[in-house]
């Protein structure tokens, strides 16, 4: 069954599809969730219930007015009025999703124990957009339990090159050869 956010994402996904601008939304999209995330006033203001929504949409219309999208601001007009602003983040991370299917990229997230470099990350979406033949774009999320090494999930499929898996690996290795 389709999620809440993913039915408003899909509508979204395809309002920019019939602008041909789904770049330009995913730009768009992204930066709100940016402001969201370096300005917690700013997502309080426009989620609360104690600010008249004239006033939210007000502002609103003048932060987006620089990307000339009036269907993205009656957007995310909507869902203020729907009380669904609050569902933006998981929105957003299924519209990207939708977009970067239509441009054949598959998403996923190297999972490590210390933030990877971009010179790290940039070799690691090569190799696997190598191994996968699409274009490949990775998440870091730091996993404290790993010892070291990557983990990285690709939908369904997990690429383990972790310390621990390797030692396990090992371990399976060396009772077989016990056993035979």
């Amino acid at each position: 069954m389709e999620s809440i956010a993913e039915r408003y994402a899909t509508a979204l996904h395809g309002i920019a599809k019939e602008e041909k601008r789904t770049d330009q939304y995913l730009e768009a999209v992204s930066f709100l969730l940016r402001t969201f995330r370096e300005f917690p006033d700013f997502y309080a203001v426009l989620t609360s219930e104690f600010i008249r929504r004239e006033d939210r949409h007000r502002i609103i219309d003048k932060v987006f007015k620089q990307f000339d999208m009036p269907l993205l601001i009656n957007f995310i007009d909507l869902l203020i009025d729907r009380h669904r602003l609050r569902d933006i983040k998981e929105i957003a991370k299924k519209f990207r999703y939708l977009v970067n299917a239509d441009k054949g990229i598959e998403e996923g997230i190297a999972f490590s124990s210390q933030p990877l470099t971009d010179d790290e990350l940039i070799k690691l979406k090569q190799a696997l957009s190598t191994v996968r033949a699409h274009q490949v774009e990775l998440t870091n999320r730091l996993e404290p339990n790993l010892i070291g090494g990557v983990k990285v999930t690709i939908g369904d499929e997990v690429y383990d090159g972790s310390v621990s898996h390797q030692i396990n690996e090992l371990l399976l290795k060396l009772r077989k050869g016990k056993a035979e």
